[in-house]
């Protein structure tokens, strides 16, 4: 097994076991962020919608206000009988307050003691019969006419004395809004989104987009409900066959407000959460092996391997190699101490080689004493015969 492979069997699996034990961690706690995500969410859209209600019931306060101080009222108030000029005033009035509430459906002027002085109603509205109770604080309820139609939106009004001492009232105003709450609470079924509107005894006002009005939530549904919204904790709830989460507000303490959503619609949203954990740990990993090869290869890998193919040319007799140097870690401190030994070699080599010389000139000459002698020799002998 060559060294890359080694140390990749021994450093990858220190690395990614680190990271997956990192990723199965995240992916259980992302089990339960998913809920409080999905709680969050929930509860948010819901008080979204409750305070949509309560924004239109305050606007409605503020104009109901400021005409209650209208003149021509308080004249009419003064009076048992209408004349001709004051119901074509009235008229002109309420007539003024529908067209800038649009969803206004018939407005009606009644004495202190509940006797109707004057009733203004839409051509197009649908037919009222109010029997709220007169009080000297204003109350408002939701009315169902037709379990086909939007509820109404009754509203009983107290008018009190322009000077502003006074808080008894002279009289009351008694309206009724068809607010298109589909619209105006924004809701779509195709997101899945589910809501019920019910008093306090589980009755149905409005609902979407079951055509339930008029109907009433089983008990143990309503109870349920009831608890979750006293909690503030979404529950799960079947309806119709189909897995529905939803969150309750108690409105008005009179209505109980609920909205939920299909847990199927819920479920795409945590399918995208649950597949994106898994492909960042894979995306993870796969950057970290990556990276990993790429490290040990150019920290480890190459630089032994340039050592190796500058040994084997050492070896080959070349010692003009050099290896460089370009960093200040143990790889840099070996490839300097193979220059010196390289340089060291290249050293002996030249002393060799001197030696040599040197040898075989002094060996040349004894040989040429040697010679030299012989023949000094040969020739005395010659001389002596």
């Amino acid at each position: 097994m060559r060294l890359r492979q080694k140390l990749l069997f021994i450093i990858i699996p220190l690395i990614l076991l680190p990271i997956i034990l990192v990723g199965l961690i995240t992916f259980a706690y992302t089990q339960g962020a998913k809920e409080n995500i999905a709680n969050a969410k929930l509860l948010d859209d819901n008080l979204h919608r409750v305070n949509e209600v309560e924004h239109l019931m305050r606007s409605i306060n503020s104009a109901l206000t400021y005409i209650t101080q209208n003149s021509s009222i308080h004249e009419a108030l003064a009076n048992s009988a209408l004349t001709n000029a004051q119901q074509i005033t009235l008229h002109d009035v309420f007539q003024s307050f529908s067209l800038a509430y649009q969803e206004t459906n018939s407005i009606k002027l009644l004495d202190v003691k509940g006797k109707e002085l004057y009733r203004y109603k839409k051509p197009n509205g649908v037919p009222d019969v109010l029997t709220l109770e007169m009080d000297a604080l204003a109350t408002w309820e939701f009315i169902v006419i037709d379990p086909q139609s939007m509820p109404l939106l009754a509203i009983t009004w107290p008018v009190v004395p322009r000077n502003g001492t006074e808080i008894e009232p002279i009289g009351f105003m008694q309206l009724t809004f068809q607010p298109d709450l589909i619209q105006y609470l924004n809701l779509d079924s195709v997101q899945g989104d589910k809501l019920f509107i019910t008093d306090m005894a589980g009755n149905i006002i409005f609902s979407f987009p079951m055509k339930q009005i008029g109907g009433q939530l089983p008990e143990y549904l309503f109870n349920k409900l009831l608890t979750s919204a006293t909690k503030n904790k979404p529950v799960d709830v079947q309806l119709e066959q189909q897995d529905i989460y939803m969150s309750g507000q108690v409105l008005n303490n009179k209505y109980l407000f609920l909205y939920g959503q299909n847990r199927t619609y819920y479920e795409q949203e945590e399918a995208t959460l649950t597949w994106l954990i898994p492909l960042v740990v894979i995306a993870s990993i796969m950057l970290a092996s990556g990276l990993i090869v790429f490290s040990i290869n150019r920290l480890i890998i190459s630089p032994i391997s340039s050592l190796a193919r500058a040994k084997q040319q050492v070896a080959q007799g070349n010692l003009d190699i050099k290896l460089n140097v370009h960093t200040r870690d143990e790889i840099a401190e070996l490839f300097s101490s193979f220059n010196i030994m390289v340089k060291q070699l290249e050293v002996y080599r030249e002393k060799e080689r001197d030696s040599r010389v040197r040898l075989e000139y002094k060996v040349k000459e004894r040989t040429e004493d040697l010679e030299t002698a012989n023949k000094e020799l040969e020739s005395t002998n010659k001389a002596l015969e």
